[in-house]
C-alpha cells in the first residue's frame, strides 16, 4: 500500500494541476482545503489522522494582514507584539505536533508579496523583516523539541529557479493561489526529494576515484608537486570538493577509495600534500591498486558486510564508470558534470546521501565500520572461531525501547535488510504503539568488545496474542556490522527471558523471504524453532494467525520452558 501524504497550503495548491501528477504515481495523494489548515490541525480529522506525512505549504503573507503591519508601527513594545503574533499563527502547528508522531513537512516562504505603499513605508518592512526571521527562528526552536517535524525552504528553492517562473499574480487573484504551474512542479519536485529522505534509507558509502576526482591530474605522471589541489582555479575546485566529502563523512556517510594506482603514491598524497582536505583516517577502506574497479567494490563489500545496492561510485572517466555499471548492476554511478567547477554543488545536491535526522549512531559509523573491516581481516586469520570471538571480549547489552532509542529503532526497520527476519519498516508512530502496549517486548541491543563500542545494533519486537501462553516475534533484525558474533542467539535468549517472565510457554516467528536476507534464511532452524504444524493441537487450535498477519507455512515455534540456545559461551557476561 502506498504512503498517504497528505497536503494543506495557506494558499490554494492547485489540485488539479498536472505537475502533481508524478508525485501522486508514488503516494496516496489528498489535498485539504487552503482555508481549512487551521481548524484541521487544531482538532484533526480522519484524512489527517490515517496520513503517513502531512506536508503544510507556508506563505507567511498570507497569514499576516496588512492591517497588523499597520498597526505593529504604532507599538511601543514591538517584541512582546511580534512574538505573541507568531505563537497565535503557529498555535495550530504545535497543537497537531502535540498531539499526533505523523510526520510533517513545513514548506514555507517569508517572501513578502505586498505592495501597497504606506507613509511608514521604511518601518513596515523593517516589521516585515523581525517576523520573518521570528517565524523561521520560531519553527527552528520546534524542530528541535519535536522530531517528527521537517523544515523546507520554499524560498531557498524558488530562488534558484526563479520568482518570475514560479508564482504568478493572475492565479493568485483569480483563485487565491501564489503559485503559476511552473511553480507547483517545483513544489511537487521537492516535496517528492524530501518524502523521500523521510521514507527510504539513504546510501551509506561513496567509493572515490583518485586521478581527476580527488586532485587533478595523474599521479604516476605529475607527481605529487605537480597535482592540482589546492591552488587558484580547479585546484581550488577539487579542494572544495573534498571539503563537501568530508562534509558528507562528519554526517555518518562512510568514504572508500577504489583507485588504478601505486598504493604508496596515493597514501604518500594523503599524508604529506598540504592541499589535501581528506586524510586516510577518513576511509574505511581504500583499495588501490592495478585491478578492476568491481572486483575491488566487491571486495570493500565483504570487509565492510554492506550491501553494493547502498554505495555510490564516482570516477571521472566514463569508460570506469561504464564498466563498473555494467558489473555491479546494484551500483548507484554517478555521472557528474563535464566541468569539475560544477562538482562541489552537484555533491552538496545529490539527494542519495540526503536525510533530515543524523544521530550519534551515524556519526560513529567511520569508526564502527573499520573496527567490521578489522575483525573480518582477523576472523579470517583464525581457524577456531569460537576461541577467536571469546578472545576480543564480547559485552552485549539490551534496553527496553524508550523515547531516547525510539529514533534508532526506527531507523534500523527502515535500513536494515541483510540480518532481518520480516523486513517489517515500521514508522515512528508504529512503535509507539508497540511500545507503549504492556504486553509487548521491545529491545534495542548494544555491543562492545576489544575493538570498542559499536552502539546500538540489534532490536526485536515481540508481540502478544489473544493466547496469553503464546507471543509473536514480529521484528528481529541486527545490523550488518556486527553480523558473525553470534549476537542473534544472545539477543534472542533474552526474549526468551522476558517472555518467560510473563508466563509464556510458546514464541512463534516468521521468516519472510526477500532478494538481500538470505542470509537468514535458516535462522530459527538453527535455534531450534520448529514449522508450526509440529506444535500441540491444543495450542495450535487457540493461536489465530490471522491477528498476527503471518502465513502457516512460514511460522515456526519454539517451547521457551524447553530450549536450549546455543553459541552464548562466546560472551563475556554469560
Amino acid at each position: 500500500m502506498n504512503k498517504r501524504v497528505a497536503l494543506y497550503g495557506t494558499s490554494l495548491l492547485l489540485p488539479g494541476n498536472r505537475h502533481w501528477r508524478r508525485l501522486a504515481d508514488r503516494y496516496d495523494v489528498q489535498f485539504g482545503d487552503f482555508g481549512e489548515w487551521a481548524n484541521t490541525f487544531l482538532e484533526g480529522d480522519d484524512a489527517f489522522e490515517s496520513s503517513d506525512v502531512l506536508v503544510w505549504v507556508v506563505f507567511l503573507d498570507d497569514l499576516i494582514k496588512y492591517s497588523s503591519l499597520l498597526t505593529l508601527a504604532q507599538s511601543h513594545d514591538l517584541k512582546k507584539e511580534i512574538d505573541e503574533l507568531i505563537s497565535g499563527i503557529l498555535t495550530p502547528l504545535v497543537t497537531q505536533l502535540r498531539r499526533s508522531s505523523t510526520k510533517v513537512i513545513v514548506t514555507f516562504s517569508k517572501l513578502s508579496f505586498e505592495m501597497t505603499a504606506s507613509p511608514n513605508l521604511a518601518r513596515q518592512f523593517s516589521i516585515e523583516s523581525i517576523i520573518a526571521k521570528g517565524f523561521e527562528s520560531t519553527l527552528q526552536s520546534l524542530r528541535e523539541d519535536f522530531t517528527h517535524l521537517y523544515l523546507l525552504s520554499l524560498d531557498q528553492v524558488i530562488s534558484e529557479q526563479g520568482f518570475q517562473r514560479c508564482f504568478d499574480f493572475r492565479n493568485f487573484y483569480a483563485a487565491r493561489s501564489r503559485f503559476s504551474s511552473f511553480g507547483i512542479q517545483v513544489l511537487a519536485n521537492e516535496i517528492m526529494i524530501n518524502l523521500e529522505r523521510i521514507f527510504l534509507a539513504r546510501k551509506k558509502l561513496l567509493i572515490l576515484d583518485c586521478d581527476n576526482t580527488l586532485w587533478g591530474g595523474v599521479l604516476g605522471e605529475a607527481g605529487q608537486k605537480n597535482i592540482q589541489i589546492g591552488q587558484d582555479g580547479i585546484g581550488q575546485a577539487f579542494q572544495d570538493f573534498q571539503y563537501v566529502i568530508k562534509g558528507l563523512s562528519n554526517r555518518g556517510i562512510l568514504l572508500a577509495l577504489a583507485s588504478k594506482n601505486n598504493h604508496d603514491d596515493v597514501v604518500e598524497v594523503f599524508d604529506n600534500h598540504k592541499g589535501m582536505i581528506l586524510k586516510k583516517a577518513d576511509f574505511v577502506s581504500m583499495k588501490v591498486n592495478w585491478e578492476d574497479k568491481a572486483n575491488s567494490i566487491r571486495e570493500i563489500s565483504n570487509e565492510l558486510s554492506l550491501g553494493i545496492d547502498s554505495f555510490v561510485f564516482w570516477d571521472d572517466s566514463p569508460i570506469e564508470r561504464d564498466m563498473t555499471k555494467t558489473h555491479l548492476p546494484e551500483l548507484t554511478v554517478v555521472e557528474p558534470p563535464a566541468d569539475v567547477y560544477d562538482w562541489p554543488l552537484f555533491l552538496r545536491k545529490f539527494s542519495g546521501f540526503s536525510h533530515f535526522n543524523i544521530s550519534s549512531e551515524d556519526k560513529n559509523k567511520k569508526k564502527q565500520y573499520k573496527i567490521r573491516a578489522q575483525f573480518n581481516k582477523e576472523l579470517d586469520g583464525n581457524i577456531d572461531k569460537v576461541s577467536y570471538l571469546k578472545s576480543i571480549k564480547m559485552r552485549p547489552e539490551v534496553f527496553e525501547v524508550d523515547t531516547h532509542t525510539l529514533d534508532r529503532a526506527q531507523q534500523l526497520c527502515n535500513k536494515t535488510n541483510q540480518f532481518n527476519l520480516r523486513t517489517i519498516r515500521h514508522t515512528h508512530k508504529d512503535l509507539e504503539k508497540i511500545v507503549n502496549s504492556n504486553n509487548n517486548v521491545a529491545l534495542i541491543a548494544k555491543l562492545s568488545d576489544k575493538f570498542g563500542e559499536h552502539g546500538l545494533v540489534g532490536l526485536s519486537i515481540v508481540k502478544s496474542t489473544s493466547n496469553s501462553n503464546v507471543a509473536f516475534l514480529d521484528t528481529f533484525l541486527l545490523s550488518c556490522r556486527v553480523i558473525g558474533r553470534y549476537l542473534e542467539a544472545w539477543v534472542l535468549k533474552q526474549c526468551l527471558l522476558k517472555l518467560q517472565k510473563n508466563n509464556v510457554k510458546y514464541l512463534l516467528a516468521e521468516y519472510i523471504p526477500t532478494k538481500k536476507n538470505v542470509l537468514v534464511e535458516n535462522f530459527l532452524s538453527s535455534l531450534g524453532f520448529k514449522p508450526i504444524r509440529d506444535m500441540p493441537v491444543k495450542v495450535l487450535e487457540n493461536i489465530k494467525l490471522d491477528e498476527i498477519s503471518c502465513a502457516f507455512e512460514r511460522t515456526h515455534y519454539i517451547d521457551i520452558t524447553e530450549c536450549n540456545i546455543p553459541n552464548l559461551g562466546v560472551f563475556e557476561n554469560e
